[in-house]
């Protein structure tokens, strides 16, 4: 009987000897995976960031256009412009 469980206990002992350093590397190569991917996430979270900033600046540059645009036909009414100021795309 005792042999037999010490053929079991070496053969769990080989095994574990075969299979703890695939494991480790497997682990190693997964965590490289995971730094990669919050890297990748940090810099989408910026981008993200980024992205907000540019869209509030668009606004803002939307509303002062429009403002400039106001004024300019306010004036060119109060001197009694026949060519009418349009909001022209450039």
């Amino acid at each position: 009987m005792k042999s037999d469980k010490s053929k079991k206990s070496e053969s769990v002992v080989a095994k574990t000897k075969t299979s703890l350093p695939l494991l480790e590397l497997r682990e190693k190569n997964n965590q490289e995976r995971i730094d990669k991917l919050q890297k990748r996430i940090g810099k989408v979270s910026k981008l993200g960031a980024e992205i907000q900033i540019l869209k509030a600046k668009q606004k803002e540059i939307t509303s002062q256009k429009e403002a400039l645009l106001t004024e300019v036909r306010s004036i060119a009414a109060a001197f009694g412009s026949t060519v009418p100021v349009e909001n022209q795309q450039t």
